[in-house]
């Protein structure tokens, strides 16, 4: 149905090729999956357990879950992405900000599609209440979007995506911290103190960030797409 980027014919102008999306749903499973040992540990020290892998493992419908949704945030993000970077006017003042707005309208438009497809395909599919929405397409607005300009700011220094991988980390948790500390405090702190929502989410989206960019980022220079 759609042919590759600048295609003239392509139904909808500038669409991602099939196989750039397979690359970026692939690498967001990829991130997905490499979130599964923090997600173990944290849980485990939340609870005051001791620290370990193998007895604290989640159910297998969890772990597929947290890999397929992170599939489907990379694949609508990136789609979302090539769609606005054609459509809003670029800005010589501050190219930075245009592409913070961008990673963050394309980040909350692949949240609200992540939790939107999981409430489909659930065992008993329902529609996801508004907060689940709103809460994840906020997160991943200011996650994405925060990362997006610390990325572009530096990309003179580290490139796109930044090298080495340590460096995309440190950024995608800075991200991360300061997404999900802000997220906390406009909702109000309930359970969790503001420190620990940054610090779950510094590694949680550090570690999503960071991997699906450089591998996405290295299968696309081999195949030039």
């Amino acid at each position: 149905m759609f042919r590759a980027p600048g295609s003239s014919s392509s139904v909808i102008p500038n669409f991602p090729s099939a196989q750039r999306q397979f690359v970026f749903a692939s690498t967001g499973a990829l991130a997905g999956a490499a979130t599964l040992p923090i997600e173990i540990l944290w849980s485990k020290a939340q609870a005051g357990q001791a620290l370990g892998l193998r007895s604290h493992l989640p159910p297998a419908s969890t772990s597929i879950t947290t890999i397929y949704r992170a599939a489907v945030r990379f694949w609508i993000f990136d789609i979302v992405r090539s769609q606005l970077n054609q459509r809003l006017p670029e800005s010589r003042e501050s190219p930075s900000a245009r592409s913070a707005l961008i990673g963050g309208l394309s980040g909350a438009s692949g949240g609200f599609a992540e939790v939107l497809f999981a409430s489909l395909t659930n065992r008993r599919p329902t529609l996801p209440s508004l907060f689940a929405l709103a809460n994840q397409s906020s997160k991943l607005l200011f996650c994405f979007g925060s990362y997006t300009y610390i990325s572009t700011s530096q990309s003179s220094t580290y490139g796109i995506p930044p090298k080495p991988f340590p460096v995309a980390w440190i950024m995608g948790a800075t991200a991360g911290a300061f997404g999900s500390t802000l997220l906390a405090a406009v909702e109000g702190v309930r359970k969790t103190p503001l420190a620990i929502a940054g610090l779950r989410g510094a590694l949680i989206v550090g570690t999503v960030i960071s991997v699906q960019v450089s591998s996405s980022a290295g299968i696309l220079k081999r195949l030039g797409v």
